[in-house]
């Protein structure tokens, strides 16, 4: 990610799937999945994707969000975990 306002707007959307509890068995892949989905969803809606780039920028942004997963959840070994130690959720 090149902009910090492009890699600002990827932690937001990581951050929010993050704190999202509904999907208490949701694994680190299907999280990046969404997190990947979400953001691909809105560089579309601002008309910043050419399509032909669209698998290449896909694998970038996988890399880039489970960098982040494992920065935000170091010490924890599951996302399950994590959610319930930082979120108070129980499952």
């Amino acid at each position: 990610m090149s902009s910090n306002k492009s890699k600002d707007k990827l932690v937001e959307i990581f951050n929010r799937h993050l704190r999202d509890t509904s999907k208490p068995y949701q694994t680190q892949n299907e999280l990046v999945f969404d997190v990947v989905a979400d953001y691909i969803h809105h560089l579309m809606m601002i008309g910043n994707v050419p399509h032909f780039l669209l698998d290449t920028i896909e694998t970038d942004l996988k890399e880039e969000v489970i960098e982040i997963y494992l920065k935000k959840t170091y010490g924890h070994r599951s996302l399950m975990q994590f959610r319930q130690i930082k979120f108070k959720t129980h499952c």
